[in-house]
C-alpha cells in the first residue's frame, strides 16, 4: 500500500510517522474499521486500496490532491460531447441538439472554472480572492448542466417535448433562485469570516437538496419506460443523484467521513459524464439504423446524388424498378436514366429548382437496364446542413406505368361509352 503525499501535506498535525500504514488507514478512512470489524487488516487494507485508486482519478479525499486530474478529465469528457453535438447540429439543426450543446457547454464551463481555481491554488498557494465568488457559481453551473442534458435525453427517450420544456423551465428557475439567494449572502459572509468553508453553511445544503430533487424527477418519469437505452440513462442519472445524496450524508455527519465519501462522490460524477456520452452515441446509432431501415425497406426508389449529379446511393426498391444493380450506377451521372421522350427543358427546370433549394415534383420517363421505357413519378429535393448549405440531392422514384396504363384504358372505355351513347 502506498501513502499519498498530499495526505501528509494537509493532515500533518495529526501524525508524523510515514511508516505507520495501519494508523494512516484509520486516520484516512475511520469508517472502514466499523464497516469490516471482523475482516481484519486484509479486508480493511483492500477497502482503503480501492478508495485510494479511485482518489487518483477523482480528486483525492476532499483535499487539493489530484483535483487538477479530476477537473481536467471532466473537462475533456464534456468537451468531447460538446464537439460531437456541435458537429451533429451542423447536419441536423434540431432544437434538441442545440439543447444538448448548451448542456454540454455548461458542464465544460463548470469544470474549466474549477480547473482554473485549483490551478491558482497549486501555483499560488490559495484561491481566497475567488472564494467569495466561485462556490455558488460552480454549483449553479453543475446543476444547470445536468438539468438541461436530462431534459434533452428524456425528451428523446419518451418523446415528451412538452414535459421537457416544463421541467427545463422549472429546473433552471429553481437553480437561478438558489444562486441569487446564496451569491450575495456568501460574498458578505466570507468577508466577515475569511476562514469559513462553503460546506459549513446552509448554502451548500440548499444546492445539494435541489440537486437531489431535480435529478429524482426525470428518474421517476423514466420509470414508466422500458428498454435498455432508458436503463442506461437511468444509470447515468443515478450516478449524479448519488453524488448529490452522498454529499448530503457527508454534511449531515459534519464531514466526519469526507475522506470516505469524497472519492466515491467524485468518481460517480466523473464517470457519469462518459456514461451520458455512451447514451448519446447509442441514440445516434439507433437513429441511423432506423433511417437506414426505412430507406432500405421503402417501396419507392431512392437515389442520392452529390451536388455534381453523380449517384452515391440507391436503395433496393430502385434496383427492382430499374433492373440496375447498385454497382452499375454508383458514381455514375444521373443522366444515365434520361429518356429522349422527356423534353430537355424539364431537366433544366429540375436542376434550376434544386439549386434554388426547392422541391420539384412531376412525371418523367426513364430507361431500365434493358433500355425499355417506363413512366415514373419523381420527387427531387435538396439536403441541407445548418452550415454547409446543400450537400446532396435526393430523387424519389415511383413506377406509375401500370397506373398510366389503367388511366389510358379507363379514358378509352369512357370514350367508347360516349360514342355508344350517341
Amino acid at each position: 500500500m502506498f501513502v499519498p503525499w498530499e495526505h501528509f501535506l494537509h493532515d500533518e498535525r495529526h501524525w508524523h510517522l510515514l511508516g505507520q500504514q495501519t494508523h494512516e488507514h484509520k486516520r484516512r478512512y475511520p469508517v472502514a474499521q466499523g464497516l469490516f470489524p471482523k475482516g481484519g487488516t486484509v479486508v480493511n487494507d483492500f477497502f482503503c486500496f480501492i478508495l485510494d485508486g479511485m482518489a487518483q482519478f477523482a480528486g483525492g479525499r476532499g483535499e487539493i490532491a489530484n483535483e487538477l486530474v479530476r477537473f481536467g478529465l471532466a473537462s475533456v469528457f464534456w468537451g468531447i460531447l460538446l464537439i460531437i453535438a456541435w458537429a451533429r447540429n451542423r447536419k441536423t439543426f434540431q432544437a434538441r441538439e442545440q439543447l444538448l450543446i448548451w448542456g454540454f457547454a455548461l458542464g465544460l464551463i463548470r469544470e474549466l472554472l474549477m480547473l482554473g481555481v485549483f490551478t491558482i491554488e497549486v501555483y499560488r498557494g490559495n484561491h481566497l480572492p475567488l472564494h467569495g465568488v466561485f462556490p455558488p457559481l460552480e454549483h449553479t453551473l453543475s446543476l444547470a448542466a445536468i438539468v438541461v442534458v436530462a431534459a434533452a435525453f428524456v425528451q428523446y427517450i419518451l418523446n415528451a417535448s412538452r414535459w421537457a420544456k416544463v421541467y427545463l423551465g422549472m429546473g433552471l428557475a429553481t437553480i437561478a433562485v438558489a444562486y441569487l439567494s446564496t451569491f450575495s449572502w456568501w460574498a458578505t459572509y466570507i468577508k466577515a469570516n475569511p476562514g469559513s468553508q462553503f460546506g459549513h453553511v446552509w448554502c451548500d445544503w440548499l444546492f445539494h437538496i435541489i440537486g437531489c430533487v431535480l435529478i429524482a424527477i426525470p428518474l421517476l418519469v423514466l420509470a414508466r419506460k422500458q428498454g435498455w437505452l432508458r436503463n442506461l440513462m437511468v444509470l447515468a442519472l443515478l450516478f449524479f443523484f448519488f453524488d448529490e445524496f452522498l454529499k448530503l450524508a457527508d454534511l449531515a455527519s459534519n464531514e466526519t467521513y469526507q475522506s470516505l465519501f469524497a472519492p466515491i462522490r467524485h468518481s460517480l460524477h466523473l464517470w457519469g459524464i462518459p456514461l451520458l456520452g455512451y447514451v448519446y452515441l447509442t441514440e445516434m446509432t439507433l437513429e441511423r439504423n432506423l433511417l437506414a431501415a426505412v430507406i432500405e425497406q421503402s417501396a419507392d426508389g431512392v437515389v442520392v446524388m452529390n451536388p455534381g449529379g453523380r449517384i452515391q446511393y440507391v436503395n433496393p426498391a430502385f434496383t427492382r424498378h430499374s433492373g440496375f444493380d447498385s454497382e452499375d450506377v454508383l458514381d455514375q451521372d444521373a443522366s444515365l436514366f434520361r429518356s429522349d421522350k422527356n423534353n430537355e427543358s424539364l431537366y433544366t427546370e429540375i436542376w434550376t429548382t434544386l439549386k434554388r433549394g426547392e422541391v420539384w415534383k412531376g412525371r418523367l420517363f426513364a430507361k431500365n437496364k434493358e433500355g425499355h421505357l417506363f413512366e415514373t413519378e419523381r420527387t427531387f429535393f435538396p439536403v441541407r446542413t445548418a452550415s454547409d448549405g446543400v450537400v446532396n440531392f435526393v430523387s424519389l422514384w415511383r413506377d406509375v406505368s401500370k397506373e398510366t396504363e389503367m388511366e389510358r384504358q379507363l379514358a378509352q372505355a369512357q370514350k367508347l361509352q360516349a360514342i355508344g351513347t350517341l
